[in-house]
């Protein structure tokens, strides 16, 4: 059997696009990227990173040791620039922007460079990607120690089979063991692409057993020792697996339509237009699939590398959901995305050589129209959860020149109201918080501890102004007619999704 090769063809030109896509994800993922609400799990993020080291590792002692690499980054990071809706999510928007540049590099080597020059557009405007760059959460990182681990997978693979000097054998395989170690602890289920990893090096073995046999024991062995080193955070995380309690069993129509359309394409947090998402998931597929075309040809294994990491994550945990546990939740598997986006270019540049390029051109279209209707919905979209964002918006405009002393009291809403202070200090910057019983840090917890808003209202005697954030539900009856007996009156209403702000003064 003619032996297989991941060698680049272009060396230079790979680092320019490499480099152009970097900027483009970076930007595309930059954009707007404070106009959406921020929602509770980056809340989350917000109220772990900010507290003290000790703080931080009494939090982790308790709940969402899980997290506790990307809070112990985001706390060093925050130490650097300070917090702002801003600096919570650029990071993850840097590191879409880097996973970018990581996929034209590997697309390179697996397919062709013209395929990687366009999965490197593609990648960040795969939705569950586009809503990765957006938010204060892992999922980024995820997808870039994805990517890198691949990478440097099929560069050691390639070194092995090449018979590179022994050394150099083995940093290349160490810095595998390295980036996939890290991205276990960045995501638990980030497992799962080391596994994918494993069926590609016994596929290529089983291709070719006398010449590769080398490589298998070499990778087994790199994979075993990542899986020691990670065995006492694994022990460490399963007690606290409570904590995605909420998850339900799926049913054999949802595993099937969330594995096709759903995960990738679809975005919970705001409302999207259900005919958008499945055009760009007939789309997307479609071209995926002619991607394997040009994936088989390039004689490269590619098949190997991209097949396992596309359909083993969702696999196993859509079937773990169902026959044993609930596990599984669409941005688990984003890291999933770069190989669908590898496979995408390809399928966009099978047909390059015709009509100049033309062909390539409307397919690219057809994927940019949908993916860009649904890449602005992530940013702009109605949000289906209260809209805090919008409401720290509010009581910022309308404090402007405010005089005397000011209160706030918060609601009992269906999403933790304290979400305002924590995410928009800014806001309520100078404003007693009336409501507030303890710290998160305090309780050990993510939100603060809080007292019913009646109670709240007793403690406004020496207060000119009380702002006040609930629902639109029969609460605020009571608490304005509680204020009333206070002194004071309504001063002002003004309705955000999913609640209202009101302003009362003596």
């Amino acid at each position: 059997m003619k032996r297989t090769s991941w060698r680049p063809a272009s060396p230079a030109a790979r680092w320019i696009v490499a480099a152009a896509a970097t900027i483009l994800g970076t930007v595309l993922s930059t954009i707007d990227l404070t106009r959406r609400t921020l929602w509770i799990d980056e809340i989350a993020t917000v109220s772990s990173s900010l507290r003290s080291w000790a703080d931080l590792r009494a939090l982790l002692d308790h709940i969402d040791l899980v997290h506790a690499a990307y809070y112990a980054v985001m706390h060093v990071w925050f130490d650097l620039v300070g917090y702002s809706a801003f600096t919570l999510r650029l990071p993850s928007a840097i590191a879409v922007g880097v996973s970018g540049g990581l996929v034209v590099l590997l697309a390179t080597r697996l397919v062709s460079l013209q395929a990687g020059a366009v999965a490197g557009i593609v990648l960040p405007l795969v939705p569950i990607v586009a809503y990765a760059g957006t938010t204060g959460r892992s999922q980024g990182f995820e997808l870039l120690l994805a990517v890198g681990a691949t990478l440097l997978l099929v560069r050691a693979v390639d070194a092995t089979e090449g018979r590179r000097h022994p050394v150099t054998i083995g940093l290349w395989w160490l810095a595998y063991a390295i980036v996939a170690y890290l991205g276990v602890l960045v995501l638990l289920w980030s497992a799962l692409v080391v596994a994918a990893h494993a069926v590609t090096v016994v596929v290529r073995t089983l291709q070719a057993p006398r010449r590769r046999w080398p490589t298998l024991v070499v990778a087994a062995s790199a994979m075993l020792l990542t899986a020691a080193a990670l065995l006492p955070f694994v022990r460490a995380v399963v007690p606290q697996s409570d904590q995605i309690g909420w998850l339900q069993q799926p049913t054999l129509e949802y595993a099937v339509v969330s594995a096709l359309r759903t995960q990738f394409f679809s975005f919970p947090l705001v409302y999207t237009s259900l005919t958008t998402v499945t055009v760009l998931a007939c789309v997307t597929w479609a071209l995926a699939a002619l991607g394997l075309v040009p994936a088989v040809r390039a004689r490269s294994g590619a098949l190997a590398v991209l097949l396992p990491w596309l359909v083993l994550p969702t696999i196993v945990l859509l079937g773990a959901s169902r026959y044993l546990t609930p596990v599984y939740t669409a941005h688990y598997v984003t890291y999933s995305a770069a190989p669908l986006a590898i496979l995408v270019g390809a399928g966009v540049a099978l047909f390059l050589p015709y009509l100049r390029g033309v062909v390539s051109a409307l397919l690219l279209v057809a994927f940019l129209v949908p993916a860009g209707q649904v890449w602005w919905t992530v940013r702009a979209g109605v949000p289906t959860t209260p809209d805090f964002g919008a409401a720290a918006r509010l009581l910022s405009e309308e404090r402007r020149g405010e005089d005397g002393r000011a209160g706030l009291i918060l609601g009992q809403m269906r999403r933790p109201a304290d979400q305002l202070t924590i995410g928009y200090p800014e806001a309520a910057a100078g404003l007693d918080d009336l409501s507030t019983t303890s710290t998160p840090a305090e309780d050990r917890w993510l939100f603060a501890g809080r007292r019913p808003p009646l109670e709240a209202v007793d403690r406004t005697a020496s207060l000119d102004t009380v702002w006040y954030v609930a629902d639109n539900g029969g609460e605020i009856e009571g608490v304005t007619a509680a204020l009333q007996e206070k002194g004071f009156t309504e001063a002002g209403r003004t309705d955000f999704r999913g609640g209202s702000l009101l302003r009362f003064t003596r």
